[in-house]
């Protein structure tokens, strides 16, 4: 098993990078009129990631109290390949959605985030947010491996 202070550190960092996502793509939803619906979508495949990755933070806490065999069915390769692939699918969604040379802060993205942006963008987003939706099945799929 991967070490626990690792995970930690790692799932620290990919909530913090949701959160900052999930911010942007609400102002998005809420500031657009007839927001496409791969926006909604995007929002919502992103926070469950981040509530899965809250599950999966908790879940380390507690792993030291979990019987030795249920850590042994996780093999550490595949959580490293799980969180550097969310890694990559949240980084490439923060490049999209939350551009580093946009002049508004995250909440205000909607003046430079607009419509005609997003469709630009829409089949790169669908892309990575089915990416992500994959790889929090995997996480979840780990968990319950884990608590089961």
């Amino acid at each position: 098993m991967a070490d626990p202070l690792s995970i930690a550190a790692s799932v620290v960092g990919l909530v913090s990078v949701a959160r900052k996502i999930s911010a942007a793509l609400t102002g998005f939803v809420l500031g657009v009129a007839d927001v496409p619906e791969s926006a909604r979508a995007a929002l919502a495949a992103v926070d469950a990631m981040r509530l899965t990755l809250a599950s999966v933070r908790q879940l380390m806490t507690k792993l030291s109290e979990m019987p030795r065999q249920r850590k042994e069915m996780i093999h550490v390769t595949h959580l490293v390949v799980l969180f550097r692939q969310a890694i990559l699918s949240l980084s490439e969604l923060e490049a999209i959605i939350c551009p580093a040379n946009a002049s508004a802060s995250v909440g205000e993205t909607t003046g430079t985030w607009d419509a005609v942006k997003w469709l630009l963008q829409e089949k790169r987003v669908t892309a990575a947010v089915q990416r992500l939706d994959s790889h929090r099945t995997s996480l979840s799929a780990v968990l319950n491996i884990l608590q089961w």
